[in-house]
């Protein structure tokens, strides 16, 4: 990730992380939520787990991106590297995430949109396994019904409010 969307994405976080304004704009899709914030300069879809992490989908208009992130209470060590078993029903991979820090609270951004979001898509359950120094495993665990509508959903309505939309507008 260039430093450029680093800081895009950390407006965008810190926006989401503060935001009050997202239950007129929640759409529920099964297990997950599609919602922007009021002024449509990004869109989610997330779901979270019993044990309060999340893993979410966030697409910011102004550069035109989309991150998978993965919100715990689990600490990382800023700026490095960790990879991590990602499982479901429809396939299992290897996957490489970046912790980072805004405002005191640490995340995890997916480095391949592509990999993780090809599993996220699936049905049942998503597993995502981290090995710890003490040779245990930390398993995440998240609930699939709703993500391919709810992601579709989310970028959809990003596309709409994209610069680079070819959908009419009204300025």
């Amino acid at each position: 990730m260039n430093m450029k969307h680093f800081h895009w994405l950390a407006a965008l976080m810190m926006a989401v992380a503060t935001s009050t304004s997202w239950a007129a704009n929640e759409v529920r899709f099964g297990d997950w939520v599609s919602a922007s914030h009021q002024d449509n300069s990004y869109f989610v879809a997330a779901t979270s787990n019993e044990s309060g992490n999340t893993i979410t989908l966030a697409c910011y208009v102004e550069i035109d991106t989309c991150f998978w992130i993965l919100i715990t209470g689990h600490t990382c060590e800023v700026d490095s590297r960790y990879v991590a078993l990602v499982n479901a029903a429809s396939s299992a991979k290897s996957v490489e995430l970046a912790c980072i820090e805004l405002e005191g609270a640490k995340m995890m951004v997916f480095q391949d949109f592509d990999a993780i979001e090809s599993v996220i898509r699936g049905i049942g359950l998503i597993g995502i396994a981290f090995p710890m120094k003490d040779g245990a495993f930390v398993v995440m665990r998240f609930k699939l019904d709703g993500s391919g509508a709810a992601i579709d959903h989310a970028k959809d309505r990003a596309a709409r409010h994209s610069k680079t939309s070819t959908h009419d507008q009204r300025l």
